[in-house]
């Protein structure tokens, strides 16, 4: 009775897991195999001839790295960026504020996020690479 209840669950679990491992090795290859440049991580369309932003979190620390419209890394037009995001295990919202790396490409914070990754952020980009100070802040929201 245990045994064919065991075989029972597996079978259960690769019905289930099967399609969904099939469809995230198409949607990896499709990217990968039509030559368009893709982006690291959450690709956020900034209009027009801004061009992009990449999203990622590695190893705990958002990264918000620049790239051009034709999805080519440039260097950062903005020197800080503020993100904020609701989390369920404290009242109010936590924040970081992200600043430039040592490349001049990417914006980073030593501050560490807690998982789970599953939350709406709010992201604000500020100061100006020119230092101008009618440089009004740009602002997105991702939901991750």
């Amino acid at each position: 009775m245990k045994i064919s209840r065991f075989f029972f669950l597996c079978g259960l679990s690769l019905a289930i897991f099967s399609p969904v491992h099939a469809q995230y090795n198409q949607e990896k290859t499709k990217s990968g195999d039509s030559g368009e440049k893709v982006i690291p991580g959450m690709t956020i369309d900034r209009g027009g001839e801004k061009g992009f932003l990449g999203l990622e979190i590695k190893n705990g620390n958002f990264l918000l790295s620049f790239y051009d419209k034709d999805k080519d890394l440039k260097q950062a037009d903005r020197k800080q960026a503020v993100m904020r995001w609701r989390v369920k295990y404290m009242k109010g919202d936590e924040r970081t504020i992200l600043n430039l790396d040592g490349k001049g490409s990417v914006l980073t914070s030593p501050y560490v996020v807690k998982p789970p990754h599953s939350f709406m952020l709010f992201v604000t980009l500020l100061e100006h690479d020119d230092g101008s100070p009618e440089a009004s802040p740009e602002t997105y929201t991702v939901n991750l």
